[in-house]
């Protein structure tokens, strides 16, 4: 494989990569945002 070939796997890989884990990191807000929900409604008294 020449090096132009090798950086564009390289870019392709590690883009992938860079989009998986926005996408783990946005689902982990979200649960974390909705345990803070969760926390805030049982000290009022609410269910979830």
């Amino acid at each position: 494989m020449t090096l132009r070939t090798k950086l564009l796997l390289l870019l392709v890989g590690s883009s992938s990569l860079l989009f998986a884990s926005c996408n783990a990191i946005s689902g982990l807000g979200q649960d974390m945002q909705r345990a803070g929900q969760g926390l805030e409604n049982k000290s009022q008294g609410r269910n979830w």
